[in-house]
């Protein structure tokens, strides 16, 4: 059970500069949590209705929601329960796969895009700050559904070949042919 894991030993994160280890305390009652400032919807896709409508009582009055999910669709399933002005739309291309309970394995960085109403640009600059200091190079854009769309047409072509060859995305890029 990942949220047993995470509570018991923490995050750990395995990379090419080691394994990091970082305490957290993490639950699946949306009723322990409440004013946040900040929540990081990071679900699969399926998932997104359900936390969507845990939000407006997760989240501080001036609180916002920030989806780094893979796919379409998720912001606005979120702004439907918190409004579109409480809510940032992100796109990342690091490589991290959830390898057992508690446990990820981070295969390399990529660049992270957030786009937000102009309401949170202060927030989305905020957030670029903390992500610069944690090492994750990151930027606000104007356009984040053409950066959205963009990452999906690159999935389209790279996941079924993936798939078919049964190797993790990054080893296309090793392929000589």
């Amino acid at each position: 059970d990942q949220v047993a894991a995470l509570n018991k030993d923490g995050l750990q994160i395995r990379s090419a500069k080691g394994v990091e280890k970082f305490a957290i305390c993490a639950t699946t009652d949306a009723t322990q949590v409440s004013q946040a400032d900040v929540a990081l919807v990071l679900t699969k896709g399926c998932s997104t209705a359900f936390v969507a409508k845990q939000l407006p009582r997760v989240l501080a009055p001036d609180g916002f929601a920030v989806t780094l999910q893979n796919g379409v669709g998720n912001a606005e399933v979120l702004a439907a329960e918190v409004g579109v002005d409480r809510v940032i739309q992100g796109v990342t291309s690091h490589g991290a796969a959830i390898v057992g309970p508690g446990v990820i394995e981070y295969a390399g960085p990529g660049d992270t895009f957030l786009g937000c109403p102009p309401a949170l640009l202060p927030s989305a600059h905020g957030l670029v700050d903390l992500f610069h200091g944690a090492g994750i190079h990151s930027q606000v854009v104007d356009n984040i559904p053409s950066v959205l769309w963009g990452k999906l047409v690159v999935s389209a072509c790279i996941n079924p070949l993936t798939a078919l060859l049964q190797v993790p995305n990054g080893a296309l890029l090793e392929c000589d042919h």
